[in-house]
């Protein structure tokens, strides 16, 4: 045990050595075994950390793409850039409400093949936002609106409105057109057509009525009385003592 008090050693080797207080300009160690390093400021070129999971971390100034002196500005002490993060190590949870806007997201680089089926309703669409320029143009072949009241009570207006204009017409049809000693009755049948369509059997019979007129107005009332609510009658010689014609009303619901 001995105790130097001052020494200039040009060239030397020191076995085992234990310093109290020391100050070196410059040293080269091989190597360096420390359980704690205290430092202000650690400058490296690449900085690799075990941990205690047994992975390895590993931090490269330059992977970044900033210099080691650009790292030293203070805008970047503060910042981790985004090219020494993990692939889907940043999730939902990780970001605040609201801090990602329309304005930090590169347009076009959300497409539908990213949005999962159902998940955008109306009321996430502003009013007016879509137009024909964002609908194509055979979208109606699949579209489906059995569910809106408002469209379909406008559509059953237009078909009761082409009810209205197109109406029904009534044709007479007999199975003879003349009445004598040989042909002593005749069946005479209402046919309603709407538009091109036969509808005479979806008609209830209540809603025809047949008339007659001729020159007894008396007996004509008596004989449209007892002609109601019928699709087809049958005439006789004995509904035809003069000249008469006939005719069938198809009346309202």
């Amino acid at each position: 045990m001995g105790a130097i008090t001052a020494a200039l050693i040009a060239n030397g080797a020191v076995g085992t050595a234990q310093i109290a207080d020391a100050s070196i300009t410059d040293a080269k160690v091989v190597s360096l075994n420390a359980d704690v390093i205290t430092s202000g400021t650690l400058a490296t070129e690449r900085l690799i950390i075990r941990g205690d999971d047994g992975l390895i971390y590993e931090i490269n100034a330059q992977a970044s793409g900033l210099s080691v002196q650009e790292l030293k500005q203070e805008k970047y002490r503060q910042q981790l850039s985004g090219t020494v993060l993990v692939a889907r190590s940043v999730t939902a949870e990780q970001i605040a409400a609201a801090t990602i806007t329309a304005n930090e997201i590169l347009s076009g680089t959300i497409t539908g093949d990213k949005i999962a089926a159902a998940t955008i309703e109306g009321s996430n669409i502003k009013a007016g936002a879509i137009t024909t320029s964002h609908v194509s143009s055979d979208f109606g072949q699949t579209l489906d609106l059995s569910s809106n009241t408002g469209i379909n009570q406008r559509v059953e207006r237009v078909y009761s409105d082409m009810d209205d204009l197109v109406g029904f017409r009534i044709e007479i049809i007999s199975t003879s057109d003349i009445l004598s000693e040989d042909i002593q009755n005749t069946t005479l049948t209402a046919r309603v057509w709407h538009g091109s369509q036969n509808v005479t059997a979806s008609l209830p019979a209540s809603r025809f009525q047949w008339k007659r007129k001729s020159a007894d107005s008396t007996a004509d009332a008596l004989w449209n009385a007892a002609h109601t609510g019928m699709k087809s009658i049958v005439l006789t010689t004995r509904d035809v003592l003069f000249s008469a014609t006939y005719d069938c009303e198809l009346l309202k619901e």
